[in-house]
């Protein structure tokens, strides 16, 4: 009795893609199991990137530094305008990372070379990651054609290069230390007449509890975003399944080699 001839299944880009197909009828048997194994792992692929994506979030929206100002001076003012009956404020105040983008235009009236340093800094900060996890998710859960496949994906590749918040990660505990030096030594009873003692005006960053919310986005996007990472190899895997082993972050796939 001859056997049947096992078909081809079709090509699946995303997890929806991959159980419609498995629940088709059109797999031969001994890849099933592949297609359910796939479907299991972009499982976890998903829950990995919506737990950046949410992590990203609450980076973007919640403080994560604070602007503190002491010393002397801050302490006469403070006790000059008391005494006149007015109340000064506004040196301790927290900020969030799209307040920081907006304050480098808003700093010199936004001219020529502030808006370009507010838009720089708020493409790396926002736009790129947020277009990587958004483009992430949309391959893994949306069902989409082969051509769309590749273009989002090759969109989402992108998107990653434009990626600075592991950059704030450590500009804020560097900022926290420079600015507070450089303030204090720079104000001196011999440079400053108004002060009475060498701690006359210092500024600090402090940082908040929404910069451990950024650490831990930083390193759920190593596992997720970067090219080469978990979530990238496994979504270059599905849309390439010829092309093995997938890219990684030390070692080149055959495709990039035949470039």
């Amino acid at each position: 009795r001859p056997r049947p001839p096992a078909t081809t299944p079709p090509p699946a880009n995303s997890f929806v893609a991959a159980r419609r197909a498995s629940n088709s009828g059109e797999l031969a048997p001994s890849l099933v199991w592949e297609i359910e194994r796939m479907s299991a792992a972009a499982v976890g692929h998903t829950l990995l990137v919506l737990a950046t994506g949410v992590t990203l979030a609450v980076a973007l929206t919640s403080p994560v530094l604070r602007r503190d100002v002491s010393g002397s001076f801050i302490d006469d003012v403070t006790r000059a305008a008391a005494e006149a009956g007015s109340a000064v404020s506004g040196f301790a105040e927290d900020f969030n990372l799209l307040q920081l983008a907006y304050l480098c235009g808003a700093a010199n009236d936004w001219d020529v070379v502030s808006t370009l340093h507010a838009a720089t800094f708020f493409v790396f900060v926002a736009v790129g990651p947020v277009l990587r996890t958004v483009t992430q998710l949309a391959l893994l859960t949306l069902p989409l054609s082969p051509g769309v496949a590749h273009w989002l994906l090759a969109v989402s590749q992108h998107a990653a290069v434009f990626y600075g918040l592991d950059v704030m990660l450590v500009a804020v505990p560097l900022l926290q230390v420079t600015v507070e030096n450089m303030s204090d030594g720079m104000f001196t009873p011999q440079t400053f007449a108004l002060c009475r003692d060498t701690h006359c005006f210092q500024l600090a960053a402090v940082p908040l509890r929404a910069y451990r919310t950024l650490a831990v986005s930083v390193a759920l996007f190593l596992l997720s975003g970067y090219d080469g990472s978990l979530t990238h190899r496994f979504l270059h895997a599905a849309a390439h399944p010829h092309d093995v082993p997938p890219p990684s972050c030390c070692r080149k796939s055959r495709a990039a080699e035949g470039r």
